[in-house]
């Protein structure tokens, strides 16, 4: 009967290469998109300023993965600074969300107020993505916590 390691490394071996592959994938595809928004000279407009937030969001969660599974991958399993990943992947998917959501609000508001409501103008939205990034760095630091007690049954 195999040992219950060698059933779960496999497993464990093919979500290293997903990972890897899911981050080569996310950061090669948003920096396209990052390279094209930034040639195009649109970051004049309100509105591609949601979307450079959110693609350095995706980079920023896509790096992640490769470095997790290129440490998982050459280190035997033992990921080096695993501590810290669950805060920048938990802040990567936090701001995406509230970009998100700052992004609906204005849609939200210019169709329902047309008249009373100007949408943001462009020094407006990228101050609050700066500031939804300042946010969910200091949001997401409790549940970093969390993790941190649940994981090593630590008692505070």
């Amino acid at each position: 009967m195999a040992n219950a390691t060698d059933e779960f490394a496999f497993f464990r071996t093919a979500m290293a290469y997903t990972n890897a592959s899911i981050g080569v994938f996310g950061i090669s595809s948003n920096i396209f998109a990052l390279f094209v928004l930034i040639h195009s000279k649109l970051l004049k407009i309100p509105f591609v300023v949601y979307i450079v937030n959110i693609i350095v969001a995706d980079v920023n969660s896509a790096f992640i993965y490769v470095y997790w599974s290129h440490q998982f991958m050459m280190n035997g399993g033992k990921v080096v600074l695993c501590n810290f990943l669950p805060y920048f992947i938990h802040l990567a998917y936090s701001v995406t969300n509230s970009s998100l959501m700052i992004f609906a609000t204005e849609r939200f508001l210019l169709l329902n107020f047309p008249l009373k409501f100007q949408a943001f103008k462009r020094n407006t939205v990228v101050s609050m993505m700066l500031l939804t990034w300042m946010f969910n760095s200091v949001i997401v630091i409790p549940e970093y916590f969390v993790r941190i007690h649940n994981y090593y049954h630590i008692n505070i």
